[in-house]
């Protein structure tokens, strides 16, 4: 009776989780036909970097303000994202480009990031609706799964839709991926949290560990996944790797190692 219950159980899970993701495809398919011609506007970017370098600027506690001055110096293009603008009081340096993908975040700093006066990138389950934002944005589709499988699928297309890995970091690498950059560096990404589910795909918890930069938290912070997160980055390499990009991992120490180390001194 017990093997029964249990098995019920699964069957109505997993029911259940397949009719979650066939309502997302069916709203993602209409914001997609709403928004058509925001999403071409998308040509735009496609190649407009074709053969340059960029930096992808995380938010992990190794981030220096030093660095930042030093890359900007260099004339490298520049991603920023989630609350990278806590450092401007700190430093000249500005991204180039400014991308957010969490729904709580936005919500817990929307004013903050609304006014922030920079080019953005957003996916277009958050812009819907979204009149404060509205032209000062550009938006990209997104899917948060894959329907069969569960292993994300690195996907740079601009009129397509971008895959989801689990953080912001992963929407970046596909959108430089798109833009045509052919060498991207990764600062400041140490692959560490407090909290979360670990690489090992197990629970963790550990308040000796700094998450970012910034000390600024709240408790709805999306969970840290860095299971699915590493299963991406995995999917990055392998993309990457097959069509002649290199990704190289300059972060000041970390736990991230699928990429290939750099020293950023080196570069900067």
């Amino acid at each position: 009776m017990m093997d029964k219950s249990i098995n019920k159980k699964n069957v109505f899970s997993m029911l259940h989780t397949s009719l979650w993701k066939i309502k997302v495809i069916i709203l993602e398919h209409f914001r997609r036909l709403k928004y058509k011609d925001l999403i071409q506007q998308n040509r735009k970017w496609i190649n407009n970097h074709n053969g340059e370098s960029c930096f992808i600027v995380c938010n992990g506690p190794s981030l220096l303000t030093k660095d930042l001055e030093r890359i900007s110096k260099k004339g490298f293009i520049t991603f920023g994202c989630n609350k990278i603008y806590k450092l401007f009081n700190e430093t000249e340096w500005r991204p180039t480009y400014y991308c957010f993908c969490d729904t709580s975040l936005y919500n817990n700093y929307k004013a903050e990031i609304d006014s922030l006066q920079l080019e953005k990138f957003i996916p277009l389950d958050l812009y819907d609706g979204n009149k404060s934002i509205e032209g000062l944005v550009n938006v990209f589709s997104r899917v948060p799964f894959q329907l069969f499988n569960n292993k994300p699928k690195f996907n740079p297309n601009l009129l397509g839709k971008f895959s989801e890995g689990g953080t912001i970091t992963y929407h970046m690498l596909q959108l430089a991926v798109a833009m045509g950059f052919k060498e991207i560096f990764l600062i400041g990404c140490d692959f560490s949290f407090s909290w979360g589910i670990g690489p090992d795909g197990k629970y963790h918890e550990d308040p000796t560990i700094k998450d970012h930069f910034s000390s600024d938290k709240t408790k709805t912070d999306t969970i840290p996944d860095l299971y699915y997160n590493l299963q991406a980055y995995k999917s990055a390499k392998k993309y990457a790797d097959k069509h002649n990009i290199k990704i190289w991992n300059a972060t000041r120490g970390g736990k991230l190692e699928v990429f290939d180390r750099i020293d950023v001194d080196r570069i900067i």
